[in-house]
């Protein structure tokens, strides 16, 4: 059970929705909002989108080895791609698509 951390009353607090990843919460009592760095969301939920470069930063290659990879550039080992997919994989990562249409200089539909 949360304690409220202004008057520790722990029967009137209630969920306040999130911010910035976290659980806030509202306490009836005393009408203090605050967040609980305990309450983290569980390990489903990521702080941030896995990008190439953290991929790259696993495997000890350039981001560019991992981009070739990810397009299947002919210029890259078999070896290093398969390495490569694998923790794309074990990361999960999914491409960007509003960085790759900001790139591209047209839109990408971001549904299907």
């Amino acid at each position: 059970m949360i304690k409220c951390t202004k008057c520790t009353s722990a029967d009137a607090v209630m969920g306040a929705g999130f911010i910035r990843g976290r659980q806030r919460f509202f306490c009836k009592t005393c009408g203090y909002h605050f967040t609980d760095n305990k309450a983290l969301l569980g390990p489903e939920r990521k702080r941030h989108q896995t990008t190439i470069s953290d991929v790259a930063k696993v495997l000890g290659v350039a981001p560019s080895t991992v981009s070739r990879a990810l397009n299947d550039h002919s210029d890259i080992n078999s070896n290093t791609q398969q390495a490569i997919i694998d923790v794309v994989r074990q990361l999960d990562y999914q491409p960007n698509l509003l960085a790759q249409s900001l790139r591209a200089a047209k839109p990408k539909p971001l549904a299907s």
